[in-house]
């Protein structure tokens, strides 16, 4: 209702050039309204002009007392400054990449070597659809074979390719030392991974004919595992695209000491926790950051300390929705691209308004939902992860029609989308209407 009432008034004053603050419920709300500069986006949205800026209402809150909340820190979406952003011309940051990221084959593990040749001396496995960030290729032994920061694997085998570029980085591959000359990159692949936010106590049965499902409809399946070790080893050596996010370490890092240490620290738990066997290893999720500054410092130390621990891909940061601020984004980008792994952007998407589906396109969603599409221009060509999706508030029965529908929309802007969640029966009391035990085969037909 609160939700509701809020959203009623920010509509009311879109034509108004205003700030104020309402309280409902002997809670107070800030509403700010501001003109939209447009903006590029991956799909197109309709017009619309002006465009307040609202702080939506918080998702549910209180952590059960088994598992950490997945929603720590922040309790509203929206920054409480909105900036706009110039056209993406004037945006245009000038750090570009300085490797090439691939995405390894899905077929397939393959194995990581000491040297660049059949003879070098195994050093671990990269799971299928490995991302890596490449800084060198050599041919020896009939393979084309690729550099990351602790090694070597073969990317192509004669005229095979194991690999292929992230979208966006397939114009930087051919600079990389010892790229054969005059080849072109094999085509992106620009279809993400769908799949599920997997939680304690989730049924390995109904997940496994679920991931079967999607393989036969040529995806690779994609779960983001909240600390059930063993279902991520199961997923993973099936086949999945896992992501592992720690539930022994608070959301959230230490803002109130320098980031470098901070960072140091909190990875350090987290990677403690997950290990590096996993394709992708998730940081912080839904924080209050300190300043754009801070943040940049933090995740490329975050980076550095995640490549020092042999994780291979890392999303520092799952942003909220209506977060971060738009004026931050460029000066975070170049954080991102300065790690010698693949750090990835990881969001969350929610209308964050109860009774509000995900396909929803209004002057609220497009700050909340929508967000991403404002900024991914002056992002790119770093990759985005969405490790939770769902309707409304995320205490709500999912509308598998609408899941469908958003996912045609978004799939070839991300590199995996899991949807919020499957878990346990009451193991995540605060949202029991979003659990899809029972339902995973729904959700199956709907992202194929």
């Amino acid at each position: 209702m609160k939700g509701q009432l809020v959203g009623t008034f920010g509509l009311l004053l879109l034509l108004t050039a205003c700030s104020f603050v309402v309280e409902v419920d002997g809670t107070s709300h800030t509403i700010r309204i501001q003109p939209l500069v447009s903006t590029a986006t991956d799909a197109p949205l309709p017009t619309l002009t002006p465009t307040p800026t609202l702080t939506p209402p918080p998702r549910p809150t209180g952590a059960p007392t088994s598992t950490p909340t997945p929603t720590s820190q922040v309790d509203t979406p929206t920054p409480t400054q909105e900036t706009t952003l110039p056209t993406p011309t004037a945006l245009r940051p000038t750090t570009e990449p300085k490797a090439c990221l691939v995405k390894l084959s899905v077929a397939f593990a393959v194995k990581l070597r000491d040297r660049p040749t059949l003879s070098g001396k195994q050093l671990g496995v990269l799971p299928a659809g490995s991302l890596l960030y490449v800084d060198e290729f050599r041919e020896a032994d009939g393979y084309l074979w690729a550099h990351i920061y602790d090694g070597w694997f073969a990317a192509r085998e004669g005229r095979t390719w194991w690999i292929t570029p992230v979208s966006g980085y397939e114009e930087f591959c051919p600079d990389v030392p010892g790229w054969p000359t005059g080849e072109t990159p094999p085509p992106p692949i620009v279809r993400g991974s769908p799949g599920v936010w997997v939680g304690p106590g989730a049924n390995r049965d109904e997940l496994i004919a679920f991931g079967e499902m999607l393989k036969a409809a040529g995806h690779q399946p994609a779960a983001t595992v909240y600390g059930d070790s063993t279902t991520a080893s199961v997923l993973l050596s099936r086949g999945w695209l896992v992501l592992r996010r720690a539930v022994s370490v608070p959301d959230c890092p230490d803002t109130g000491i320098p980031p470098d240490a901070s960072a140091s620290s909190f990875i350090s738990r987290v990677v403690a926790e997950t290990g590096t066997s996993a394709q992708i290893v998730v940081g912080a999720n839904e924080c209050t950051w300190p300043s754009a500054q801070w943040t940049a410092r933090w995740i490329a130390a975050a980076g550095r300390y995640a490549a020092a621990l042999h994780v291979r891909a890392l999303v520092p940061v799952v942003w909220n929705p209506g977060a971060p601020e738009l004026e931050w984004v460029p000066v975070l980008r170049d954080a991102y691209l300065s790690a010698p792994i693949a750090l990835l952007w990881g969001i969350n998407v929610y209308p964050a308004l109860v009774n509000t589906s995900l396909m929803t396109v209004d002057n609220w969603t497009r700050y909340t939902t929508w967000r991403w599409q404002i900024y991914r221009q002056a992002l790119r060509p770093v990759p985005m992860v969405i490790t939770e999706f769902a309707r409304g508030d995320g205490n709500e029965t999912p509308e598998f029609a609408d899941i469908r529908a958003w996912w045609l929309a978004v799939r070839t802007s991300v590199q995996a989308a899991t949807a919020w969640y499957v878990a346990g029966q009451g193991v995540l009391g605060q949202w029991p209407r979003a659990n899809m035990l029972g339902k995973l085969s729904q959700l199956g037909n709907a992202l194929q």
